[in-house]
């Protein structure tokens, strides 16, 4: 696993979300399968840099507004506290990049 391939995941799963909406990381993990090396671990790579990229928007968010709030008043909707609804959001973000990048890597052997 290479750092740089991580953080670049990284920089694109948070612009991407930013941008376009937060299915931009399927393409993220897409692009990480179809650039991966054979020997190569794609859905690990991406998925740290989405669950990184999606942590450093919620870590910005948290100084634009009451994400804290949020996370308590929403995380209880799924049984949850609001540290586990975080945890929850950076685990999707990173299972729908790991998943795209393996299909892909599968796909172009």
């Amino acid at each position: 696993m290479s750092w740089r391939r991580v953080v670049l995941a990284a920089l694109l799963a948070a612009g991407g979300t930013v941008g376009l909406g937060w299915w931009f990381v399927v393409l993220v993990g897409a692009g990480a399968g179809a650039s991966s090396r054979p020997s190569g671990r794609p859905g690990l790579e991406a998925a740290a840099g989405s669950a990184l990229g999606w942590a450093l928007l919620l870590g910005w968010s948290a100084f634009q507004g009451p994400i804290g709030l949020v996370a308590r008043r929403v995380g209880p909707i799924f049984h949850l506290s609001g540290a586990a609804f975080v945890a929850l959001t950076l685990g999707y973000g990173a299972l729908l990049a790991a998943s795209a990048a393996v299909v892909v890597a599968a796909a172009r052997r």
